[in-house]
């Protein structure tokens, strides 16, 4: 079994931020994202709510790997196919439907992670020297030192994505998944 994790914060790279208009964002910091008020959180538990409570469920993929169906209801649909062992360079673009209405959409990609649902996007963005954490809001945050993020006492919760894989089935995740709640999809 291979597992994969991506977390855009640990990439290394300067970090400037600048809100729409021009001006700084607040500052990233580990309050920011603690639980308490950490907007990707919010934007995870909200994607993992359109999904079948209980983890042991799987998905069935469709022949040629570009969706995911569920007996509840769900249905995952990849842009791409999926590959049997997907790679870093793999774009996650995922949309998810419940009984026919979408509820969620994820991108993730080499420079975003960003969540959508019926509240609003949160993406945290790297684009050059540049990484920005945006709140459905329109909040953004910012530091210059990304790395201070891993020296934070306490529960934080960076955006980013883990996968594993084997004989073609897939489990994938969301980083700051609901209390007892791992895998957003498990497809086989």
């Amino acid at each position: 079994m291979k597992l994969t994790l991506i977390a855009l914060s640990a990439l290394p790279f300067a970090m400037l931020a600048c809100d729409s208009d021009g001006g700084s964002g607040s500052p990233l910091t580990c309050q920011t994202l603690s639980p308490a008020g950490n907007c990707w959180r919010s934007a995870v538990a909200e994607a993992y709510a359109c999904m079948p409570e209980d983890s042991a469920d799987d998905g069935t993929f469709s022949a040629d790997r570009t969706s995911c169906t569920y007996a509840e209801g769900q249905t995952l649909a990849f842009k791409k196919a999926v590959p049997l062992d997907p790679d870093f360079d793999y774009v996650w673009d995922i949309t998810v439907t419940n009984g026919g209405t979408q509820c969620a959409h994820f991108l993730s990609n080499d420079t975003v992670n960003a969540l959508t649902t019926a509240s609003g996007t949160v993406s945290f963005t790297q684009t050059g020297s540049s990484v920005t954490l945006t709140c459905a809001d329109g909040s953004r945050f910012t530091t210059s030192n990304p790395f201070a993020l891993f020296q934070c006492d306490g529960d934080v919760d960076l955006p980013g994505i883990a996968w594993s894989g084997s004989t073609g089935a897939l489990s994938f995740s969301l980083t700051a998944a609901p209390e007892g709640r791992f895998g957003f999809f498990s497809c086989e």
